[in-house]
Parts: C-alpha cells; sequence; structure tokens
C-alpha cells in the first residue's frame, strides 16, 4: 500500500497493543483501517506509535484512500479543531499526518480555553 499524500510505501506497524496500523516510511503518516475505533483504541500509547515530525503535508486534502483508490473526506476533529484528518467515503480507513496523533491525545488547557471562547 501507498501513502496517499507522499507516495512512498507504507508497512503494517507492529505494536504490542493490538492496534491495526500502517505508517509510511517517508512521511510517517499513518493509516487506521479500522478508523476512529482503531485512533481511539491508539490514543493512550499514542507517543510509542506516532514517532514522527510533522512533514509539511498536513494541508494536502484532494487525496485518495490507500486501500480502495477512492476519494478521501476532509474532517475537523470535534474538540481539537485545529486537528484535519482525511477518511475514505467508503469507510475503509483514517489517515493522520505525522504527529496528529499525538495532537489528539494532548487536550491542553490552552486548547480547551480557546474552544470555549472561539478561539
Amino acid at each position: 500500500m501507498n501513502c496517499p499524500k507522499c507516495k512512498s510505501s507504507m508497512q503494517s506497524h507492529e505494536n504490542d497493543y493490538g492496534i491495526k496500523v500502517s505508517k509510511c516510511g517517508a512521511c510517517k503518516g499513518m493509516w487506521f483501517p479500522d478508523g476512529s475505533a482503531g485512533i481511539k483504541h491508539a490514543l493512550p500509547v499514542a507517543k510509542d506509535i506516532d514517532t514522527g515530525g510533522n512533514a509539511g503535508l498536513d494541508k494536502m486534502r484532494n487525496i485518495n484512500c490507500p486501500e480502495c483508490s477512492g476519494s478521501m473526506i476532509g474532517m475537523v476533529d470535534s474538540k481539537q479543531h485545529h486537528i484535519h484528518f482525511e477518511s475514505c467515503n467508503k469507510e475503509c480507513g483514517v489517515f493522520l499526518d505525522a504527529g496528529e496523533l499525538v495532537d489528539l491525545s494532548e487536550f491542553t488547557l490552552i486548547e480547551r480555553v480557546k474552544q470555549m471562547i472561539g478561539g
């Protein structure tokens, strides 16, 4: 399978947590075939799985699913509005850029205040 953003090869990421995830060897983006359920399961161990820094591809939106080649839908996290990710419209999975899983796991007080005041 190839990365939907940088087109490099993605490999299944072995982990001790039973989380299904494929990682791009170049940009470190992550594909979760179990969608948001897989991401939710990965949040407590995000720093062990999401080991890449931001590769600058987070603004790229018009991408295709690495499994079915169908178009992916741009999504925004409901609690942290600055986190944008992509979901397959045929429910094959969800793609997160490097750093986004760790960001999702760290909903800080400052982020909560900004959200409450609309910032």
